[in-house]
């Protein structure tokens, strides 16, 4: 998808020596490993998928659009704010790391996710949220007067994916993001399936 817009990295701070810390495979898992695949491999039971390299860790840059918003109140007071929208999940939250955006990336990812929506679907998602933000403080705070919006900026995120088996034959998936060490939901996780099955086979 081609972007007529900024693009800007959010810098990594967990290392691939961390990150097992952070984001552990399942216990169960560890015990396939180390006592039921030797086991089953001897009655001439294996599994076609390669354990020796699991659990395996990959870095994915992953995109989220930011839209910046001015809410003007009379002539001079004016107020900006940014609302991020996942390019994949089209979840919605307000950014708060924009002085942390670099304009070059500085590190090497392994993979790098494309985004899958419109830049006028962005829009009409981050003006619905505001929009709804607005609603929810009516009473307590001032109202704007008018209300201006644009799509600033794609952002790539970085996180940390590890991948292990979850039966003999399938694979599973946990995600940590890279800046702040958080444990991503499973909103995101169905979202970035989503992402590796339409960048292998789709057009």
């Amino acid at each position: 998808m081609n972007i007529s817009i900024p693009v800007g990295y959010i810098p990594l701070r967990y290392s691939e020596r961390e990150v097992p810390l952070h984001l552990p495979v399942p216990w169960l898992y560890r015990l396939r490993l180390k006592w039921i695949y030797p086991i089953f491999s001897i009655f001439g039971q294996t599994s076609p998928l390669p354990v020796q390299n699991l659990p395996r860790y990959e870095l994915v840059a992953w995109p989220t659009f930011i839209v910046r918003f001015r809410l003007c109140s009379g002539k001079e007071k004016m107020q900006e704010t940014f609302i991020a929208v996942d390019a994949w999940s089209k979840t919605t939250a307000r950014f708060e790391r924009m002085r942390d955006v670099h304009e070059n990336p500085e590190i090497n990812y392994h993979l790098i996710v494309e985004p899958n929506i419109s830049l006028d679907e962005v829009k009409q998602i981050a003006e619905y949220n505001l929009m709804q933000q607005l609603l929810r403080q009516r009473g307590m705070k001032i109202t704007p007067d008018e209300v201006t919006s644009d799509v600033y900026q794609l952002v790539y995120t970085p996180i940390w994916a590890c991948y292990f088996p979850r039966t003999f034959y399938s694979l599973d998936v946990r995600l940590l993001d890279g800046y702040s060490g958080e444990k991503l939901g499973p909103q995101i996780r169905s979202a970035f399936l989503n992402a590796l099955i339409y960048q292998k086979f789709g057009s």
